[in-house]
């Protein structure tokens, strides 16, 4: 796990949250990339019966960060690698559920 992705694991249940407050945990390459394979992860532990997603502080997410996706679009890129999480979640074999604050 990186620093801005936690994880902790109570009875077969994973608490995963996103760790990026300064931002209300506006996706961006990073954050995409750390929530994908933590998914991975533990969409691989057969101990782990559901996962919870959450973000720290005020808000659960304001969606993508518009300063690297705009940067991204600007240079030609195509800025998918934030889709990436967004995709994973929704694919997960495992149980999964957002815990929305804010």
């Amino acid at each position: 796990m990186t620093d801005i992705v936690s994880c902790d694991v109570d009875e077969g249940v994973a608490f995963v949250r996103m760790n990026r407050e300064d931002k209300h945990n506006a996706f961006h390459r990073e954050l995409s990339l750390a929530v994908s394979d933590t998914m991975d992860n533990l969409e691989a532990d057969e101990d782990i019966r559901c996962i919870v997603l959450t973000g720290v502080g005020k808000a659960f997410s304001a969606g993508a960060d518009m300063t690297e996706a705009l940067a991204s679009f600007e240079s030609g890129g195509g800025g998918d690698g934030v889709a990436r999480a967004v995709v994973k979640v929704a694919a997960l074999g495992t149980p999964t559920m957002a815990a929305v604050n804010g």
